[in-house]
Parts: structure tokens; C-alpha cells; sequence
């Protein structure tokens, strides 16, 4: 049996990572991600009824702003999985006043809206809120606040309950 010279060598590195690349990785990516469908006007007009987002399969380490599928009870009382912002991490105070978000936290002790960024400073937020979320838990809003069965209803939930975070849109 021959030996294979360094040329062919090189040959089959580079076809071995172009498989890995090409190949392997995507499917492995497919397999931590799904593709999640947007019901009801929730999180209007970021995105809307029958859109598809696209999701990891878990939220290991949630974040301010994120937008996650998260497991939580709807007007009815039934379990389902929807999609919402989070705005609230365990250990942080939320009041809802005077139609206004602030969120209070170590690095805002003087209180912010974390949402300013993305929902227009005319929305209201309605409700009658001061909680501070225990540890572990997270709180979470529509960005259609009017049209929103959120954490103001059933109060935090727990990490646990996230079943993803949100990447983008999926057309």
C-alpha cells in the first residue's frame, strides 16, 4: 500500500472541512433552532399574527429586551406557549404607574424603561404594578400593551418556562 503523498493530504483536509462547514454544522444549527408561528396581535407591530420567527430551543441566560417563546397561562387559564419581551430579570422591581413601565435595578436605581428603545413613547403600559421579581424568574410584556395577556395578568414566571429565544423573523 502506497503512501498518500502531502498533496492528497491537503486534498482531503480541505474536503473534510468543507463538510464540517457545508455540511454538518448547518444541520446541527437546524436541530437548535425551530420555527415558531405568531399567534394573535401580542407583540404587535414587532411581529405580527400568522408571521414565523424563528427561535433557539432554549434561553439559558435571558436578558433584558429579549423577546423569548415562553410558557404561560392565556385568558383562559390554559398552558401554551407564546411569545413575549422580557423586561424584568429576579432581583429587579417593576412599577406600572400612571400608564408607565420603570424598571428598577442595580445599574438603574433610579428606575428606566427598558423598552424605550423599541415601543413607542406613546404606548401605554396599563396597569397597577410593584413587584420585585424573585430570583430565577423573569417578567414579561406584549409590545401591544393594549392587546396583551402578559406577566401584569399572571404575574412572573419562572427561567424554566422559556422555550427559546427569539432570533428574527422567518418568512
Amino acid at each position: 500500500m502506497s503512501k498518500m503523498s502531502t498533496k492528497t493530504k491537503w486534498i482531503v483536509v480541505i474536503i473534510g472541512a468543507f463538510i464540517i462547514v457545508f455540511v454538518i454544522v448547518p444541520i446541527v444549527s437546524l436541530i437548535n433552532f425551530k420555527r415558531w408561528e405568531v399567534n394573535g396581535s401580542a407583540m404587535a407591530p414587532t411581529y405580527d399574527s400568522g408571521q414565523y420567527v424563528l427561535a433557539t430551543k432554549s434561553d439559558n441566560n435571558p436578558t433584558i429586551d429579549s423577546i423569548v417563546i415562553i410558557r404561560s397561562p392565556n385568558s383562559q387559564g390554559v398552558t401554551t406557549d407564546s411569545i413575549k419581551r422580557i423586561v424584568a430579570l429576579g432581583g429587579d422591581r417593576v412599577v406600572i404607574k400612571n400608564d408607565k413601565l420603570t424598571v428598577y435595578d442595580s445599574e438603574h436605581p433610579n428606575g428606566y424603561n427598558p423598552t424605550s428603545s423599541v415601543i413607542a413613547s406613546n404606548v401605554q403600559t396599563v396597569g397597577n404594578v410593584n413587584i420585585i421579581i424573585p430570583k430565577g424568574d423573569v417578567y414579561v410584556l406584549g409590545d401591544n400593551r393594549s392587546d396583551s395577556f402578559d406577566s401584569r395578568e399572571y404575574g412572573p414566571l419562572p427561567q424554566r418556562n422559556i422555550v427559546g429565544r427569539v432570533i428574527g423573523k422567518n418568512n
